[in-house]
Order: structure tokens, then sequence, then C-alpha cells
């Protein structure tokens, strides 16, 4: 493989023939004659080259191709270069390095903003609209949030049921009497026969109902984080910076965030689904079983007569 930055412009090779066609490159240079001036290219061949300077020769598969005041060119290995021109080479190395990562962070940053009309049009798909972010994060907000007007009770049941695995909903009744005699056989009591069974007995917690789309309701899927602080709040800082004038720190933060991009489009919609599933009335009923509250039924029935409609 080898690699040219020239005119901020990455250029890949793939034949060394190439390399040796251009106009100033040299097979042989020698150094004594020469003023080292920057480094052009870096190639990982499979097959080593000899070094370029003609106190050298030493064969190696990994160099770079450098550039001498005059404008001729070379390629070396790393060592040759703290050798015979007495720099820095491995700050040059990286240097030229990070200029590649700025050149292809550029390149990928410049996609995005041509993309950028596209990506707010999809944004705006996912928030807005019926049963879009919005709205279902406003649902989201209503029952597990006490302050937008729910009873705590019917917040603490969507809280719990957020925690525990797949959204199960769980009622308590006392134990049968089979259960009873099982539980005590193997706790190893003797006396099961002549037992008052309705002093021993105890509660047990079953399953339900399983709500459907209960991812929706956990942290990690906030919608308004997702789609507002993730992704709309970036972009327009992004589309107002100027790519060009970016520091290799900004370059990579924001290649860093263009490439989560389309994960946090995909994460946005596997959860604004689940709260399609998650809000309907066929879903969220069985939840009035575990109400003990008159007031706090009323509330939750009232919350199911108002909801909008399921997403076509």
């Amino acid at each position: 493989m080898i690699t040219l930055l020239e005119n901020k412009q990455l250029i890949h090779v793939g034949d060394w023939e190439k390399i040796r066609e251009r106009p100033g490159f040299r097979d042989e240079l020698h150094p004594g004659s020469v003023e080292f001036l920057e480094i052009i290219g870096l190639y990982h061949e499979k097959h080593p080259r000899p070094c370029g300077l003609m106190t050298c020769h030493t064969p190696h598969k990994r160099g770079y191709i450098v550039t001498v005041k005059g404008g001729e060119e070379t390629n070396i290995g790393h060592q040759c270069g703290k050798t015979y021109f007495h720099v820095d080479f491995d700050e040059l190395s990286r240097d030229f390095e990070s200029r590649v990562s700025a050149y292809q962070h550029r390149v990928k940053l410049s996609e995005v903003a041509a993309r950028s009309e596209r990506i707010k049009h999809d944004l705006e798909t996912l928030l807005e609209g019926p049963r879009g972010g919005r709205q279902v994060r406003r649902l989201v907000q209503m029952i597990t949030n006490p302050s937008q007007g729910m009873p705590r009770e019917i917040t603490d049941i969507f809280r719990t049921a957020s925690k525990s695995s797949g959204g199960a909903l769980f009622t308590t009744r006392s134990e049968t009497d089979v259960e009873l005699e099982l539980r005590l056989t193997r706790e190893g009591r003797r006396d099961i026969e002549s037992i008052d069974k309705e002093k021993e007995r105890a509660y047990v917690e079953e399953a339900f109902h399983q709500l459907r789309g209960i991812e929706v309701l956990q942290s990690d899927n906030d919608l308004r984080t997702l789609l507002i602080t993730e992704i709309r709040t970036p972009l327009e800082e992004f589309l107002s910076a100027d790519i060009d004038t970016m520091s290799n720190h900004e370059l990579g933060r924001w290649a860093a965030w263009a490439d989560r991009l389309a994960d946090k489009f995909k994460l946005a919609g596997q959860v604004l689904n689940s709260g399609h599933e998650f809000f309907t009335v066929q879903n969220l009923s069985p939840v009035i079983e575990l109400i003990e509250s008159q007031t706090a039924r009323e509330r939750f029935k009232q919350f199911l007569r108002e909801m909008p409609p399921p997403a076509r």
C-alpha cells in the first residue's frame, strides 16, 4: 500500500512503478548533497524496497516517500531519516500520519455536510407527526414522571416494570395448599400434617402480563436525548463550523460523531417502534389490575381513552 499526500489530496497508488514515474523521483540520492524537506508519502509493501539513499540501499518493506530542497523525491526507511538527515523522524512521521487522518476526516465530514438536508428530513420524520418522537416521549413522561400529573401509584408501577425482566407485571397471591406443602417439605418440616396452614401460608409473586415495547421506558432510550441532544443540536453546531479550518482535535471529534450518526438514527427508530408497541390500549389495560386507588384507576382509564391512536 502506497499513500501520498499532495496539495491536500490523499492519493493511493497501487503500483511502485507509478512512484518511479513521478517527474521528481530518483531511485537514489546522496544524502550529503541534498537537504531534507518533508515526508509526502508512506508505503508498506509486500516485497522489500531498497533505500533510495546512495549510502544505504538497505531493503525494507515499510518506509517513506520524502522530498528534498530542489524538488527531488526518493524513498527511505525510518532509521535513515535520523541517521543521514539528522531530523526527528518520529515527530515528522506522526505529523504526516496526522495530516493523513485530517484529510480523511475532512472527506468524511464533507460527505455528511453534503447529506445534511437529507439528515434533517429524516430527523424531522422521526420527531414530528402522529406518534413521532416528541409525542411518544411526552407519553413516556406522563406515565413515569409524577410531576406530569399522573398519580405516583401509577408512575411507580411503570418504573418497576421498566426495571424488571421483559416488562413483566406481577400480582401477589397466597400459596395454594400444594405449593405450601412442597415448600415446607423442601425446608425439612416434619409437622406438615398438624400445621395451621393459614398461619404458615406465604405470598407468591406471579407474572400475569408482559408489557410489549417496554424498552421505550428505559433511561438509555430517552428519545429527546437520542434525537435532539445527540443528533439535532450537534448537527446544527457542525453545519455552522468551517471544516477547512477545524483543528485536528475538532476534526477527530466531529468524525467520531459522524461515525455514530447512523447508529443513533437506527436506535432512535427502534425505540420509536417500541413506543408504538407499548402505547396501545390492549397492551396497557392490564395495568389497571395493579392500581388500588379508585382515583388513580379513573385517571389511568382517562389516559387510555385520550391516548393518540396507534401509528399506521
